[in-house]
């Protein structure tokens, strides 16, 4: 890795290489801290406050305005957005690459190199996935999907797999299933609905086979794409396989 800057507004950044054409990066927003004012009323004007001087002043420490619901919800969003941008950057400082993001349609690209960028994040933890082979998905989630509202969504061929499953391991195989399915509606462009609603047939088996394995990250083949699922992070990245 480089030893390019920290961005000032990430921290615990991750850079993975899957293949040469296809890198993703990982990272946390930094927290933003309640701005509180200090207010004081001196009561002479001096060029050097002494002491003596600055024990006269009248301290006044004023609470910060809290913020209503939607105020809240509209920064945090402006957060994850400026996130995923910077992590970009950083991204492709690390490998070298001087270019600049067209987001003005779907899938994003690089202008120049023509490189394929796709953005997730959920809370305070952003990712950015980039591709050379073809459009790639990549969606990262921290918070559990709750299993009644993935039976809203999932094809009924799935759901009747995952009711077969314990409790624990239905759990986790629904959340990659929909990680990944997340991962190609970006890819493809589907609506919520009709992306989470498409049957993969042997994914589900695919999944369980693997969901007893240690915290490595796996790799499985779906068709034309190669999914890769982190343990750690809780993401899942979808990309073109190569020729």
């Amino acid at each position: 890795m480089t030893a390019n800057a920290l961005p000032f507004d990430l921290s615990s950044i991750s850079v993975t290489r899957l293949n040469d054409h296809t890198h993703y990066a990982s990272a946390k927003l930094m927290p933003v801290a309640s701005p509180a004012y200090i207010h004081w009323q001196v009561p002479f004007v001096s060029d050097k406050y002494t002491r003596q001087t600055l024990s006269q002043c009248l301290w006044q420490y004023i609470l910060p305005i809290e913020q209503d619901a939607p105020t809240q919800v509209r920064q945090k969003r402006q957060r994850q957005r400026a996130g995923v941008r910077s992590l970009l950057r950083y991204l492709l400082d690390d490998l070298a690459i001087v270019d600049t993001l067209n987001d003005s349609r779907f899938p994003y690209r690089l202008v120049n190199t023509g490189y394929y960028v796709c953005f997730s994040h959920s809370g305070d933890s952003v990712a950015v996935a980039l591709s050379k082979m073809g459009a790639v998905g990549i969606d990262i989630e921290t918070q559990a999907v709750k299993w009644r509202i993935a039976q809203r969504f999932y094809h009924a061929d799935d759901i009747r797999q995952l009711q077969a499953l314990s409790i624990n391991e239905r759990a986790q195989v629904s959340q990659w299933l929909w990680q990944i399915k997340e991962s190609l509606i970006k890819i493809h462009q589907y609506t919520l609905a009709q992306g989470l609603g498409i049957y993969y047939p042997h994914l589900v088996a695919a999944l369980i086979t693997v969901s007893n394995k240690p915290t490595a990250p796996i790799s499985l083949i779906l068709d034309s794409h190669t999914v890769h699922i982190t343990h750690t992070s809780s993401m899942a990245i979808v990309y073109q396989n190569t020729a």
